[in-house]
């Protein structure tokens, strides 16, 4: 127990230390925090009009329409390859 006495100066200051440190990153979390807040307010206070909206949905639809056409063509090369290789295995063993 006496050690334990001799040591709570050490202790003490140890601690008010650490709480200082521990308070000074959960303000600046909270700042960051803020800042976020701050920052996702801005892009909410400018809310698109229906045309903006429909040009995006436009240019979705674009991208989709073209990678939609990239797997078409893709399919019908891996029948084309697969045609091919039945054709050869077929004629090889007839």
């Amino acid at each position: 127990m006496e050690a334990l006495l001799e040591k709570e100066g050490t202790v003490e200051s140890w601690n008010d230390e650490r709480m200082d440190e521990l308070s000074g990153r959960v303000d600046d979390g909270f700042k960051e925090m803020r800042e976020s807040f701050a920052e996702m307010n801005r892009r909410l206070d400018r809310i698109p009009t229906r045309e903006e909206i429909d040009h995006r949905f436009e240019a979705v639809e674009g991208r989709i329409g073209r990678v939609s056409t990239r797997l078409e063509h893709m399919v019908w090369g891996l029948f084309a390859v697969g045609g091919g290789l039945l054709a050869n295995l077929l004629a090889g063993n007839f």
